[in-house]
């Protein structure tokens, strides 16, 4: 009985984890957001040349590719994908 308890337990604590994690992601692809829109004002205002543009670009969409890939993972974890 106190094995079954404790797998509930931690099966609750994993989830609240998985729920902390799905939360911090979000912020984090927030911040991709406003780190592209500080980009795009940097461009126009012909702070950065467009060659370095496009390389920070690539790396914004690169990291939200993977904050997306960590998003659904957590989500099929939680059984909401």
């Amino acid at each position: 009985m106190n094995e079954l308890n404790r797998r509930e337990d931690s099966s609750s604590t994993s989830s609240t984890l998985l729920k902390i994690r799905q939360e911090a992601l979000g912020k984090a692809f927030n911040e991709i957001g406003k780190r592209r829109f500080e980009l795009d004002e940097k461009l126009d205002n012909g702070w950065i040349s467009k060659e370095d543009y496009q390389k920070d670009l690539l790396k914004l969409i690169l990291e939200s590719r993977e904050i997306r890939d960590k998003q659904q993972e957590i989500n099929e974890k939680l059984g909401l994908g």
